[in-house]
Formats: structure tokens, sequence, C-alpha cells
């Protein structure tokens, strides 16, 4: 590509990139809260060609909690249809049976998860609640170690015929260990939610969080498994739900390793928090995110727009 193709090329994309954060980069932070009076920050993700339109989004970023969302999100309409039992995602989630014949969770993870908590030896009549359950595969291996078992789902109703089943989060504080697997990166109010979760979780209890990492995105590359504008609307990095944990009331934030030798795992951010303890301050909390960003090809050019 000559001289003036690659800066017409630049110039477009920062065009591409100005009008975005001007049109879809919303007040309001999903994450916090906050309503951001001196600065937001949009990136556009995906190469400025036509396929951007298929899959390229523009995102916001907060500095005050340092989530990345996608924007515009979808309406909370359109993700209760999107995750209803008769919804797209039961439909082609719904026949996803564990296999009894294999270890339900990664035994991996279960030995990491216990080398902290007491998951695999718990108290008598502990209790543990799976928010977004799904087939239950964690649920099962709870119930195995002695648990009894809650899930919530509003899709998938599978696992119901094993665990019992709960309409939504209660008021009530009673769990010892709270299981959000890859849900966090499909709700639009993820501050909401963890604050509800703390409440039903007893002093000393631990939430277990798992969702695609953008902390290692330079590592795996894959941009859309971590954020696009219909599934997978919010991207978290470690700093950013250390913040947002220590807001809804979890704190001792500890981060599991994952398996080097998986693609898989790599794409995956997982760890624990415990309920009343205290929280780590973490200064700028969206840096880490940008700093994955700023080294992925396909990813425009990022920088703080005035409100």
């Amino acid at each position: 590509m000559n001289l003036a193709g690659k800066y017409c090329r630049r110039a477009s994309r920062r065009l591409l990139y100005g009008v975005g954060s001007l049109v879809f980069a919303p007040h309001r932070c999903p994450g916090c809260g906050g309503w951001r009076k001196r600065r937001r920050l949009a990136v556009c993700l995906g190469e400025l060609s036509p396929s951007l339109l298929r899959r390229g989004i523009f995102a916001t970023g907060c500095p005050r909690c340092g989530l990345l969302f996608a924007s515009p999100r979808p309406s909370d309409d359109q993700l209760q249809r999107w995750y209803s039992e008769s919804g797209s995602w039961a439909t082609t989630h719904g026949a996803d049976e564990p296999d009894r014949r294999r270890p339900l969770v990664r035994k991996h993870l279960i030995a990491a998860i216990d080398e902290i908590t007491d998951v695999c030896t718990p108290p008598s009549g502990s209790r543990a609640l799976d928010f977004g359950c799904g087939n239950g595969k964690w649920l099962d291996t709870l119930k195995e170690y002695g648990w009894d078992t809650f899930g919530i789902d509003p899709g998938l109703k599978t696992a119901f015929r094993r665990h019992a089943e709960l309409r939504e989060v209660p008021a009530a504080t009673e769990f010892r260990f709270v299981v959000l697997s890859h849900v966090l990166e499909h709700v639009t109010e993820p501050a909401s939610l963890l604050t509800q979760l703390a409440r039903a979780t007893v002093p000393g209890g631990w939430i277990f969080v798992a969702v695609p990492s953008i902390d290692r995105l330079p590592e795996h590359g894959d941009w859309f498994y971590v954020l696009n504008a219909r599934a997978h609307v919010a991207a978290y990095s470690v700093d950013c739900l250390t913040t947002l944990l220590g807001r809804a009331g979890f704190g001792d934030v500890r981060v599991l390793p994952v398996q080097r030798g998986s693609d898989t795992s790599l794409r995956r951010l997982w760890l624990l928090a415990q309920r009343g303890a205290p929280m780590r301050q973490v200064r700028r909390p969206l840096q880490s995110a940008l700093a994955a960003l700023a080294s992925v090809k396909g990813v425009a050019p990022t920088r703080d727009t005035r409100s």
C-alpha cells in the first residue's frame, strides 16, 4: 500500500471511530451506573471493510469501573426473548446434556478452587447457587461433593430434573458458594446482579466467576468471542471485575490458573472472590483492557472523547 493510501485508510478509520463515539457511546455506564461527566471512551472493533458491517462493532469503555461494553447494546426485551425458554439460546443449547461418564467440571479447576475454599468438603447443609446454570454440570459436580444445590436459568430447564429451581435471587442470606459461569458477559446490568448475589451469600462465602478473558486477548486474539453486539455484550478484565465485585461486597479476588496448552482455557478468565473480605483498590481499571485491545490487529485506535 502506498503512503497516500495508508493515510487515507487511517483517516477513514478515525472518521468512522469519531462518528461511532458520538452516536453510540452512552453517557451512563451499565457496570457501575456512573454518569461520566468528564470523559467517555469508544473504540471500533473490526477492520474498516465490508466485513465490519457483519462482525465489527463499536464499544464504550468506562474509566470508573473498567467495563467495556457494546454500543449500542441490545434492549432488555431483545435479551429476554433471546434467553427465554422458547428463545433461540434455549433452542440451540437445550440438548446439551452433561456426559455422565466424564468429569462434569474440569478436575484441575475444581482442585484450584478447593485450594482456596472448602468446595470439596462443605459443612453439612451447605447451600450452593448457580445463576445461569444451563444444563446443570456445575450443580451436578457440587451435589456429588455434598452441597444442597439450587439453580436459576430462564431458558434451559434440564438441570431442574435433579436440582431445586429458583426464579430469582433470594433476598435472604443463605449460600456459601455461588457460581456465575459465563453469565456476566451476557447481561446489561452486571453491577445490579453482583449486588443481588452478594446479598444472598453468607459472610465468608465465595463466588466463582468465569468470563471471556480480555486480559489474554494478545495471546488468543479472539476479540469477537470477548465482545460482540448480540451475545457477549460486555467484556471484563481482572481489574474491572475486582472493582465491580468490590463495589458489590466481595473482596480477596483470586485469579485461578488456566491450562496453557488449551486454546479454550486460554480464552477464559476464572476467579474467586470472598463475601465481606477487604477489596483491592484499582486506580485505573480500564487501562489493562485498553492495553490488550491496542495489541490486536483490526482494532481501531482508542482515545478519550469529551462527553
